[in-house]
Formats: structure tokens, sequence, C-alpha cells
């Protein structure tokens, strides 16, 4: 989800951030709240209210569901090709890098590869 979109679109909402968790305030004015996990990236429990500080692991403990680890890059995904999703599994290892700068770097037209993909071009 990009939430400077949904802001745009919507023209409200608001994200807060702060050490321990981050808030997103929707149109309506309800609030979403997402603490962080170990990686410091925020997740949400489904059809549970989740607890500051509360971690991946106290999940299982406080909460009967099963935890769900979801990616667009995951080989079920069939919305991706397998090149558009290693495409973004670099664009994650390379710190965020824009997509067009990591296709460069795998592009064989310049005789000289530098980064060595499965679907290099």
């Amino acid at each position: 989800m990009s939430p400077q979109t949904y802001f745009r679109e919507g023209d409200a909402g608001e994200l807060r951030v702060d050490h321990l968790k981050a808030e997103l305030t929707l149109h309506d004015g309800s609030v979403l709240t997402f603490p962080f996990a170990e990686n410091m990236l925020p997740y949400m429990l489904p059809d549970w209210q989740p607890v500051v500080g509360v971690t991946l692991q106290d999940h299982s403990v406080l909460c009967d569901q099963p935890l769900i680890h979801m990616s667009v890059a995951d080989e079920t995904n069939q919305n991706l090709t397998s090149a558009q999703k290693e495409l973004l599994k670099w664009h994650w290892k390379l710190g965020h890098g824009h997509f067009g700068w990591i296709q460069r770097l795998a592009s064989t037209k310049n005789r000289r590869t530098i980064l060595e993909t499965k679907y290099s071009q």
C-alpha cells in the first residue's frame, strides 16, 4: 500500500511513526496501528487489535490465528512474472534502488553485465 497515493486520492489521512509503531489515520478518521517486527518493519495481525511492543513470537501466544507471512515476490503470486519478482527482490537488496537503474545493471546490451540475473537481457 502506498500511503502517499491513498492520501492524495482521498485528500485526507495521516501516517505517524514513532519508535514503537506506525499509525495510519484513514479518511473516515479511524486509526490502524501497526507495531514493528524485529526487522523494524510494521506488521498487522489479522482480525486482532495489535498491541504496541508485541513481537511476532508473542503473536502465537496471544492469538490462536496462524501468523501469515506474505510477500508479493512469493512464487505463489501469479500477479507478477518470474522476471518481475526477481527485479523486485533486487530492488529490495539494493536499498530500494530505482527499477530502471537495476534493469541497466542487469542489461547485457553494453556487453558488460554488472548484475547477473536469470532474466538478464
